[in-house]
């Protein structure tokens, strides 16, 4: 879906106005979770439900925030909401719910953004095979914040993607969480995801059939679509880049996004499909599928590919840093 030009004009008029405080404030360097707040308080705010229409069917998925750099040397930033494609393309109506903030620590209070088809401004992943695309949330932001209301996010940068040196040490049956809205199940009230732990079921610092994906041993059903699949404990850690030495916790990393699983179809059939979203998996429901807790991820180095085309969208094109 092609970005409206007054929306993209305004993703980069505001990004252009951001001071040093606020770049401070949407580029983290160190540990996600904002002072005061436990790492697994933190990660629940990472997370969007996301909710569509696909005519007289409700739609269901999952995002989660990310900070994508620009890289021409003058340290800007777009925060940005981060799904599937198949998660938000072609339909209307897409409501988002945010956490409001007071002194800089979630409240119990939200508010809704309703993104109509006329202004959906999403991003797709560069290349077309990954099912991948970004909501840069500046313009949200800065429209609460005329109305003197302050959001609550919790993003990640690319300084949480496990890089090579990092998946070379994680193996088959290491503990992975996945955080997200499964079958659309949520805590209301208080505006909170859904926690699951599981494995993965292949190695992710391997092409997964030639793809930079893996499998995890998971649940994985409706709703669960663009769910952030990470590292992420308080419990010991094994880390066998040091001989096998034991940490008392593990280092937090987003491994990859969720975006497919596979099932048996009406013909006995193992299949890999996209994680259904519409309740009920209305558009399809003479089909029979038995899943097999098997979910397939993106790897999350594919987000810094949509770094790099963000900065050729919006970074100064004499001042691009490689």
């Amino acid at each position: 879906m092609a970005a409206t030009a007054n929306a993209a004009a305004e993703v980069r008029r505001e990004a252009n106005k951001m001071d040093n405080q606020e770049k401070a404030k949407h580029v983290l360097t160190g540990a996600p979770q904002p002072p005061r707040l436990h790492l697994a308080e933190a990660l629940s705010y990472l997370t969007m439900h996301i909710r569509s229409r696909h005519g007289q069917y409700p739609v269901t998925g999952t995002g989660f925030f990310f900070t994508f750099r620009i890289k021409d040397g003058r340290g800007m930033s777009i925060p940005a909401l981060v799904t599937n494609r198949h998660v938000v393309l072609g339909y209307s109506q897409t409501t988002l719910l945010f956490t409001v903030a007071k002194d800089g620590l979630p409240t119990d209070k939200t508010v809704e953004f309703q993104l109509g088809q006329g202004n959906n401004t999403w991003y797709v992943h560069p290349d077309s095979d990954v099912d991948l695309c970004a909501l840069p949330i500046l313009p949200i932001i800065n429209h609460f914040k005329r109305k003197g209301i302050e959001l609550f996010i919790s993003p990640l940068n690319y300084t949480f993607i496990a890089d090579d040196d990092f998946l070379k040490n994680v193996m088959q049956l290491d503990e992975v969480a996945m955080i997200g809205y499964p079958d659309g199940i949520w805590d209301k009230v208080n505006n909170q995801p859904i926690f699951r732990k599981g494995v993965f079921a292949t190695k992710p610092g391997l092409k997964y059939n030639g793809k930079r994906e893996f499998v995890i041993d998971m649940p994985v059903y409706g709703g669960s679509s663009g769910s952030p699949v990470l590292i992420a404990s308080d419990g010991p850690w094994v880390d066998r880049s040091h001989g096998h030495s034991l940490k008392t916790h593990a280092p937090t990393k987003l491994m990859g996004i969720v975006y497919k699983t596979f099932v048996h179809n009406d013909l006995g059939q193992l299949v890999a499909v996209p994680i259904p979203t519409v309740a009920n998996d209305q558009v399809s429901a003479a089909i029979v599928r038995v899943p097999n807790n098997l979910g397939l991820v993106i790897s999350a180095s594919r987000l810094l590919e949509m770094e790099d085309d963000f900065t050729l969208r919006w970074g100064v094109k004499t001042n691009l840093v490689k």
